[in-house]
């Protein structure tokens, strides 16, 4: 049964984290070490959490190739950063007043 529900439990604390974070974050008016704490740290355990989920399951669908199925959700998981960084960019300097 905990095989079946991890991924799905996983997920909602997920959730639950980045929602908190951006509540905390709220109060960070004239704190900018608390707007880092908030989306550095806290944003770095709901990232962990985001992160785990498909990777365990992609290591329960191929168990003889571990090593490559890590290797390759890893270079997915940083390659999804590396196209959204400069979209980012765009659109913030597109849109800002």
């Amino acid at each position: 049964m905990a095989k079946s529900f991890w991924p799905t439990h996983c997920r909602n604390n997920r959730r639950g984290v980045i929602r908190f974070r951006v509540f905390l974050a709220s109060f960070s008016a004239n704190r900018l070490w608390w707007l880092y704490l908030c989306f550095g740290f806290i944003g770095g355990i709901g990232l962990g959490l985001s992160y785990i989920v498909p990777v365990s399951v992609l290591v329960k669908w191929f168990p003889d190739r571990r090593g490559l199925i890590t290797g390759i959700a890893v270079g997915g998981f940083g390659a999804g950063a590396l196209i959204t960084a400069p979209v980012a960019t765009g659109l913030i300097q597109k849109l800002v007043y």
